[in-house]
């Protein structure tokens, strides 16, 4: 096995051959930072770690199963042993290896957001709330950015004590209820396959150090999409070898209504000293034109990192900018113009 390392630019190199202590690839859009997660693993496998002890987390399944296909690309034979997973589908697999240490049963139910809602409405009926019910989804919510946060039910009863909101007050009610019901049901919603798996791994040092064991390298895609919860798990892991790679753009945080932390991307530095840096520029997605009129909007952003993306690519045809009053205009004017470009062959 040789891994090609002539198909990189000399930046996406340096990502892919920095091995061993903390990294930071600051990767802008477009410019190859699965490959450079791909091509590293690659040559992790190459030097003699074994795959078993690396585990490699995106948020997406169709991103874990892209991921996947790469790695077993460059890696053949050895590549399909190497963890790669979503954050939640990660939390599962733990949390069925070790559901006995938290009182769950083996064969436990994964609730998804249909299901949350309709346990949320019952808890609703058992308190007199019914009047409400069509705010079920907003304490469906309010509930999951609780679980984001590593707050369970009797934590966040505290905060909504100190909030003016009333509806976080009566949401901290229903979530009391709301996982009184789980638990009858042998049942966990999405937050609790990482707020469950943080709980594991504080509690019980046996298994914390069995994990920290378990893996020498760890690599997270999107890390500036990370939330609190996925932010404690990534450093618990990678607490003792701290060969953990993160990969991520602070400029397209976008998430933070689903409790993504740009924080975590922007203090990586001083959660792992001595990290390594490594900043990927060169655009192979878009024009220049694009690229130009993007840096401009993004440069207002109060926290960033610094980085300015470039690109070989010809400046493309003139950005033209369309002005309209909400989502949904924009939306169907974006489908029309789509519309009208493949009805002219373009």
């Amino acid at each position: 096995m040789s891994v090609d390392l002539e198909k990189l630019n000399a930046e996406q190199q340096a990502g892919a051959t920095h091995l061993d202590g903390p990294l930071l690839v600051l990767a802008g859009a477009g410019t190859g930072k699965t490959r450079v997660i791909t091509y590293r693993v690659a040559r992790l496998i190459e030097t003699g770690v074994a795959p078993e002890k690396i585990l490699a987390v995106t948020f997406t399944n169709k991103a874990a199963g892209e991921m996947r296909k790469r790695i077993e690309e460059l890696a053949p034979g050895k590549g399909a042993l190497v963890w790669v997973y979503t954050f939640h589908s990660f939390g599962a697999r733990l949390l069925r290896q070790h559901h006995e240490a938290l009182g769950l049963p083996k064969n436990f139910t994964i609730y998804d957001q249909s299901d949350q809602k309709k346990l949320v409405v019952t808890a609703m009926k058992e308190l007199g709330l019914e009047d409400q019910k069509s705010k079920a989804g907003l304490y469906v919510s309010l509930i999951s950015r609780a679980k984001d946060d590593l707050l369970d039910a009797g934590s966040y009863e505290i905060h909504s004590m100190t909030s003016i909101d009333q509806s976080r007050q009566t949401a901290a009610k229903i979530y009391k209820v709301y996982e009184r019901k789980l638990q009858q049901a042998g049942a966990l919603d999405f937050g609790d396959l990482l707020m469950r798996v943080c709980q594991l791994l504080r509690d019980h040092p046996e298994t914390r150090a069995k994990w920290q064991n378990e893996f020498t390298h760890l690599l997270v895609d999107e890390y500036q999409d990370t939330n609190h919860a996925q932010y404690v798990l990534t450093k618990t892991l990678a607490a003792k070898h701290k060969n953990v790679c993160v990969v991520g753009d602070d400029d397209q945080s976008i998430y933070s209504w689903r409790g993504a932390n740009i924080r975590n991307i922007l203090e990586f530095e001083k959660d792992f000293p001595n990290t390594k840096v490594v900043t990927l520029e060169q655009n192979y997605r878009s024009t220049g034109r694009i690229l130009d009129a993007a840096a401009l909007v993004i440069h207002h952003n109060k926290t960033r990192k610094s980085k300015k993306l470039w690109t070989e690519a010809s400046l493309g045809d003139e950005v033209k900018v369309q002005e309209l009053p909400n989502e949904g205009d924009e939306a169907t004017w974006v489908v029309r113009r789509i519309q009208d470009e493949v009805d002219a062959g373009r």
